[in-house]
């Protein structure tokens, strides 16, 4: 199993004579208050015990105090379990223990319930799930672009640059394609932090379709239209979705990423104004209530994933918090872009280097799913900033 991204960068098979003196001897390196982690991770091994041990279960979190922080554990069975067991006595016991003692205990995969609210809205939150030592190493790395962007007069390859961007005072709206230019980025978007849960969701064969950084900045950060992602980019089958890896905490306050539960049953709406594609809809002529809209709210270090045609946006951030969002955007293997769609690829040996993980097809699965071209093309066809400067009728203030 991948472990890359693990803020111990270490994979542990821990036997019952072996967890408490691995798990302390970790604790201590990091510092951390080892007496009562080393307490809870004792009685999480009793729980497991009593229900016989189980493989291939990564516990990734017990929180039941700040002390408890990440801890990665490789659980094996003896006698070993038959594969199509190992999932489901995995979350047993996982599940057991938090619903003995109240504690967090978390494993990359998603429980039953998680895929079936997914499957019948949308979109997940998952909180908790990225480590605190990643988020500040992706914090450092925005630090770094900020300062790129000192003396750019406009946007590059690299930086798009909010309108009120100066030269002398740089404001980044976002940062394009981050894990092509960022090792901790991409470090992260092949950990199984990000890919198990996508796994479950869409299959095992995933592909990388694009990456990036909105930075919602704090008094300024721009807001995102109404929109379905499936208007960009339609594809043969919709088994894709986004991973938005919360950096800030995210409320109410400063411009959460909003979706409408549902919509990702429903049809492709009109993403175009004056017959011409701008990436946004008119909620009213879509028949929409802003009303019937959730945010999603989540401390920082949680995960967002919303399928790719739910109706979602987010709104000016007038607070004093920033409110950054890293995206990875993914699709099954045989998902392929339909002809007109924003997404491109130059040769199918380029298209196969965004693989994830699984296996390479070149048999696009065609589903019956709605779909719309993003044709004609806008005179600004950069960011969906510019796409959809366009927009006459905005739901959000600029």
């Amino acid at each position: 199993m991948n472990t890359s991204g693990w803020s111990t960068g270490m994979s542990v098979l821990l036997s019952s004579t072996q967890t408490n003196s691995v798990f302390s001897k970790e604790s201590s390196r990091l510092g951390m208050a080892t007496a009562r982690c080393s307490s809870t991770f004792s009685e999480f091994h009793r729980q497991v015990a009593r229900r016989g041990w189980v493989p291939e279960c990564m516990v990734t979190q017990i929180s039941v105090n700040p002390a408890c922080k990440v801890h990665p554990g490789m659980i094996y069975p003896d006698p070993p379990i038959p594969n199509e067991d190992r999932a489901k006595a995995c979350r047993t016991v996982v599940e057991s223990w938090h619903a003995d003692t109240g504690a967090c205990v978390m494993t990359d995969g998603l429980r039953r319930e998680q895929i079936n609210h997914y499957n019948h809205n949308g979109y997940l939150v998952l909180e908790c799930r990225i480590p605190d030592t990643v988020i500040r190493a992706i914090r450092d790395e925005i630090a770094r672009f900020e300062d790129e962007a000192r003396g750019l007069t406009a946007s590059n390859d690299r930086l798009d640059l909010e309108d009120s961007h100066k030269p002398e005072s740089p404001r980044v709206r976002r940062i394009k394609l981050p894990h092509t230019i960022s090792d901790v980025v991409r470090t992260l978007m092949v950990s199984d932090r990000v890919l198990a849960p996508v796994r479950d969701l869409i299959g095992p064969d995933l592909r990388l379709h694009t990456t990036k950084l909105n930075m919602k900045s704090a008094g300024f950060g721009a807001s995102v239209e109404w929109h379905q992602d499936f208007a960009f980019y339609p594809h043969t089958n919709d088994d894709v979705l986004a991973v938005g890896i919360i950096i800030d905490d995210m409320g109410l306050e400063n411009g959460p990423l909003m979706v409408f539960p549902g919509t990702h049953k429903g049809p492709i709406f009109d993403h175009h104004s004056d017959g011409v594609f701008v990436g946004a809809m008119d909620l009213e002529a879509s028949g929409l209530d802003v009303k019937e809209a959730v945010p999603l709210l989540g401390p920082a270090g949680s995960i967002t994933i919303h399928h790719a045609r739910i109706v979602h946006g987010s709104a000016h951030n007038s607070s004093d918090r920033d409110r950054r969002l890293l995206f990875y955007e993914c699709t099954a293997a045989d998902a392929f872009p339909v002809m007109g769609s924003m997404t491109s690829f130059g040769t199918l040996e380029e298209y196969n280097d965004r693989m994830l993980c699984g296996k390479l097809t070149i048999t696009p699965r065609l589903s019956n799913v709605p779909v719309r071209i993003p044709l004609p093309a806008p005179e600004r066809c950069g960011s969906i900033y510019e796409v959809q400067a366009g927009m006459k009728n905005r739901s959000f203030s600029t």
